[in-house]
């Protein structure tokens, strides 16, 4: 045997000694699994052309469902703009205060705060001092790099860090290098950031670094020089700036930032440079003292600049999104007291961010009309023909309706009786009772559950009466902010007086009598502002009359008590204080964030619905939900039966995970493995193997099993058995223990 064959075979006999193999698979993934999944669904359901399927049992039309596509965009779009205008406009005059920090002037040697000892010069550093959130950090960083690119302010080249490449010093060095020498825009370099790192590489390897190594910082000088060039100046007059920005400094290395601020003092005698530093710490002399040394504290002049805080970002967000006082075909929809909770709390008790915030706003809106096919019925345009007239009296706000009317309508046939036995007595009767009104109410039922046009009248009433509730609920929660200023305790956020309106938690409270008591010493200057135009009586032509009256009993020179009495009155006036969810078709003109099948009572710092389980899934009880029940993703109704095979098998580790629900917390492998064999439907599964083999790979095998072969078929339920321990394991349901001949369940604790 030559030798080149003698080496092949001893590789081959090396591979076939291995235990297992790595496989390397490509980093950059050809085929999108959202898009082969979408191409699954069932081509009837996308005839529209939209990501919308077809509700009512897919009776609804393409045009149905492009109309609650298009209302969901515009809605949401409407929100969106202002949501994203506040972001905009809310760090403007930080943004101006580092611009200004940015473009003022070095004048080395001139200033004497740009003086360390030994005539040594200082570095400019500005702290950035944000939040404890670094997603909300990135942002604010990165509308600061739009800022400046809007304002075209060419002469400044920003450079961004983190602490991704700040490993270390080289590695720091090399982004700083590389992000001068390239010409994309901040923007281009983060839509790129999921790029592989070969493309990385090919990147890196276009790049002119004339030679030298791609961390070397004389690349930046030279840089810098031919810019001195091009506008005919030097360091002292040159407007050119070069700014370093730190977007998470607090996770960089203490010793890798000493060392980039070291180097970096070394050459700011010779280029303009700056430094941003983004921290978390809210004190920045004690932050100086814990990661700087004592060489670099007198070599840095720094500069403070505070960010606005999140949480009072993060309520004007929502008060300027649910709780202004637009009421027409943009803003419709109010939330309701569980939904409302539910991001009252997260954002309250969590750490702030303000992307978070959003991606629920947005979701809400995303599920509301997604899964909700009388959702269109917001569109005052819009004809509901008598498929969504049904579809109303479906609603559990419609039953509770008929059920008053019916319930009162036997309350006055008991009476009318009665009444009827006490004529015949020629008894007197206080209080008469119309059979007329018995009557109109009968056929006010019969006609709301037979006349399509009653219940379309009813349903217009309803909106009229919606958009009158919604603006006295806002008037009232205005009303109730301004007094709790009067107040010595903390004051509560809008957002959580709305939601104890809406929920009937104001009247007859312990938070209410406090008010009423404070209000006693400020009665003119409340007076003033019930009067002014921070609360509004009409909007498009909606009134709210309890406000007006309340304004015409207000004056000057009556008496405090007549003044109290009054409020007192408004402010628990049963035309406004009662439950949102007692309102008729309160499933329409409501966000509830989607129904989730809750299992047990939850406080409210537990509410659950589908947007929070979507943002903050329960990953343990899913995994075990879908493994207990496979059928909701394998026999999903939008995927289509000749992509699922129609298998009436269920997956092998499904059927695993039934056996190991049962099984005590240390496993034996051999027990394990029986009892996994014994719950297999062997004839079923050999017939689906039949069924559902289309070549002849697998023909022998198969008939080998349907001759009673047990060696074959131990060996197939061998196979299954091990790659659904290995699944479990990889879930994190199953561990090995030191014996080989055990498995242990393992326990996820506080998840």
């Amino acid at each position: 045997m030559s030798k080149r064959n003698k080496d092949k075979a001893n590789l081959l006999d090396a591979d076939n000694q291995k235990t297992h193999y790595w496989i390397n698979p490509k980093k950059r993934r050809k085929s999108n699994l959202i898009g082969n999944l979408w191409n699954k669904i069932d081509v009837s359901q996308t005839h529209h052309n939209t990501p919308f399927i077809k509700l009512f049992q897919g009776k609804e039309t393409d045009k149905e469902v492009e109309n609650r596509y298009e209302l969901f965009n515009r809605i949401w779009n409407h929100q969106l703009f202002k949501i994203q205008t506040i972001l905009d406009n809310e760090n403007t005059e930080l943004f101006g205060k580092l611009l200004q920090y940015i473009d003022a002037p070095f004048d080395y040697g001139k200033n004497d705060t740009h003086i360390a000892i030994n005539n040594v010069h200082k570095i400019p550093i500005g702290f950035l001092l944000l939040g404890s959130n670094t997603a909300n950090n990135i942002r604010i960083i990165q509308e600061f790099n739009k800022f400046v690119q809007m304002h075209e302010q060419k002469h400044i080249k920003l450079i961004n860090l983190n602490s991704k490449n700040c490993a270390n010093i080289k590695s720091t060095l090399r982004e700083v290098v590389k992000q001068v020498l390239s010409k994309k825009s901040e923007e281009n370099e983060e839509n790129d950031s999921s790029d592989s790192s070969e493309d990385e590489e090919s990147e890196d390897e276009d790049m002119d670094y004339d030679g030298r190594i791609n961390y070397d910082f004389d690349i930046v000088e030279d840089w810098c020089l031919k810019q001195f060039g091009r506008e005919k100046g030097n360091l002292k007059n040159t407007s050119s700036r070069l700014i370093i920005i730190l977007q998470d400094t607090d996770s960089i290395s203490t010793q890798v930032l000493n060392q980039l601020i070291k180097l970096i003092h070394s050459y700011s005698n010779k280029l303009p440079i700056k430094l941003i530093m983004g921290l978390s710490s809210s004190n920045v002399t004690n932050w100086i003292n814990n990661n700087l040394s004592n060489e670099l504290r007198i070599l840095i002049n720094g500069f403070k600049f505070n960010s606005i805080d999140t949480k009072l970002l993060g309520f004007k967000l929502i008060d300027e999104a649910f709780l202004n006082y637009e009421n027409d075909e943009t803003n419709p929809l109010i939330l309701n007291y569980k939904l409302s909770s539910i991001i009252f709390n997260r954002f309250k008790n969590s750490n702030n961010s303000i992307d978070n915030l959003i991606s629920q706003f947005k979701l809400s809106y995303m599920i509301y009309f997604y899964q909700l096919p009388l959702s269109v019925l917001i569109d005052e345009d819009f004809k509901p023909n008598s498929r969504y007239i049904e579809a109303l009296r479906k609603l559990p706000s419609f039953k509770k309706h008929m059920e008053k009317l019916v319930f009162k309508y036997n309350e006055q046939k008991k009476l009318l009786e009665r009444q009827k036995e006490f004529e015949d007595f020629n008894l007197d009767i206080k209080k008469r009772i119309d059979p007329e009104e018995a009557e109109t109410l009968k056929t006010e039922i019969t006609k709301l559950l037979k006349s399509n046009d009653t219940v379309r009248d009813l349903f217009d009433d309803t909106r009229a009466f919606f958009k009158r509730y919604r603006l006295s609920v806002l008037n009232l929660m205005n009303i109730i902010f301004k007094i709790q200023e009067y107040n010595e305790k903390p004051n509560k956020e809008k957002f959580e007086i709305y939601k104890l309106i809406i929920n009937n938690q104001v009247k007859s409270s312990v938070f209410l009598k406090e008010l009423l008591v404070s209000l006693k010493k400020n009665l003119s200057d409340f007076i003033r502002f019930a009067k002014s135009d921070v609360l509004t009586e009409e909007v498009n032509g909606v009134k709210d009359t309890q406000l007006i009256n309340l304004r015409k009993s207000l004056k000057e020179n009556t008496s405090t008590d007549t003044v109290l009495s009054c409020i007192s009155k408004y402010i628990q006036s049963e035309e406004i204080i009662y439950k949102l969810d007692d309102n008729l078709f309160n499933e329409i003109f409501s966000l509830d964030g989607g129904s989730f099948v809750n299992l047990g009572f939850n406080f409210e710092e537990n509410y659950e619905n589908l947007m929070i389980n979507l943002i903050r899934p329960k990953l343990r009880s899913i995994l075990e939900l879908g493994l207990n029940d496979s059928n909701s993703y394998l026999q999903n109704e939008l995927i289509s039966e000749a992509d699922t095979n129609g298998s009436k098998v269920p997956a092998m580790i499904c059927q695993l995970f039934k056996v190991y629900k049962d099984a005590p917390v240390s496993i034996n492998i051999y027990d394990f493995y029986c009892a996994f064999k014994q719950s297999l439907p062997r004839e079923l599964i050999i017939s689906e193997l039949i069924k559902n083999n289309k070549g002849d790979e697998y023909k022998s095998i198969i008939e080998e099993c349907q001759l009673e072969n047990e060696l074959i078929w131990d060996k197939i339920i061998y196979a299954w058995f091990l790659q659904s321990c290995f699944e479990l394991i990889n879930l994190g349901l199953l561990k090995e223990k030191a014996k080989n001949d055990y498995l242990e369940k393992s326990i996820w604790i506080n998840l």
